[in-house]
């Protein structure tokens, strides 16, 4: 069923394209300054990726480094297609952060300050530029509370299978997501 819009939702939604806008802008400033160079860690990890086989990548998630070797090999190993995943995440978590907001919270307060702290948030937007998985980590796991809780407010089949599938392929951008599974196949 369709949730039916109020005036003062029309108007929280509304106040969230601000937050949302400027996190959008704030991760995509640092990301396309092409001046930046890859720090000692990331150039090592760059090294790593493009000369080593994906299984000896032990210590980062393997579907993260997939693709931005994927990513690194297909348009070339710069600043730019390395830090590309990592940039995408950090835009897609701002994005969905509104989305999961109305499914977390029913005080348009509660959603605004929700969005804002994701949009905001200082170390969202500095690992949203790094060829680091941690943009990627948080993309992950907001994905996948977002599923599960759109699943349990529908109960639809289409959606648990989504929930499934998103869940059960988290591990491979989030290794850390293992520790989430109780919860979200609790609920699932």
């Amino acid at each position: 069923r369709r949730f039916e819009q109020r005036p003062t939702e029309t108007l929280v939604i509304g106040q969230m394209l601000g937050p949302v806008g400027l996190g959008v802008v704030l991760r995509s400033r640092s990301y396309l300054d092409r001046s930046v160079p890859l720090w000692l860690d990331e150039a090592d990890w760059a090294v790593s990726l493009l000369t080593r086989p994906l299984s000896e990548h032990l210590i980062r998630p393997i579907g993260f480094m997939a693709i931005s070797k994927l990513l690194a090999t297909t348009f070339g190993p710069s600043e730019t297609w390395l830090r590309a995943l990592s940039w995408f995440a950090g835009v897609a978590t701002t994005v969905l952060s509104p989305f999961l907001a109305r499914r977390l919270y029913r005080s348009a307060g509660s959603q605004l300050l929700f969005v804002a702290v994701i949009a905001l948030h200082p170390a969202a937007i500095d690992l949203s530029k790094e060829f680091k998985p941690y943009a990627a980590s948080l993309a992950t796991h907001l994905a996948m509370l977002f599923v599960v809780l759109r699943y349990d407010a529908t109960r639809r089949a289409r959606d648990l299978a989504v929930a499934v599938v998103v869940v059960a392929l988290g591990v491979l951008m989030a290794q850390d997501a293992i520790f989430a599974y109780p919860a979200l196949f609790l609920v699932l």
